[in-house]
């Protein structure tokens, strides 16, 4: 588990960075889990779009969202309805467990907006 919790926290750095390195406040972060997923949201109010970006080996930044690409299960960037602005986010499939299934609510749909 630690491997996955470093990864986890590294890709949550990294989109949360970006958001406050490009977007525009307010940001927002947003985690959710249960026995079957984990899910990152970063919210920010910046109209402009993340874009990948194509490095040459020796860049020293512009990675972040391939890396999350990389290691997420699901990567996905959704336009907020009524205001500038758009939420980022990651999923992974966590192993199934032996306990029985989790009697929390299950984690939302990341292309959901987030409730303001």
């Amino acid at each position: 588990m630690s491997n996955r919790r470093s990864t986890f926290l590294r890709l949550t750095s990294e989109l949360l960075a970006n958001a406050i390195g490009y977007g525009k406040p307010p940001v927002r972060l947003s985690l959710w889990a249960d026995t079957r997923e984990l899910c990152i949201r970063v919210t920010d109010h910046g109209p402009e779009q993340p874009r990948r970006l194509d490095l040459g080996v020796d860049a020293d930044h512009g990675r972040g969202l391939t890396i999350v690409d990389a290691l997420a299960h699901e990567t996905g960037i959704t336009q907020l309805p009524d205001a500038p602005g758009k939420t980022v986010w990651a999923r992974w499939h966590l192993p199934p467990q032996a306990a029985e299934a989790s009697t929390r609510p299950s984690v939302p749909d990341p292309r959901t907006p987030p409730m303001p």
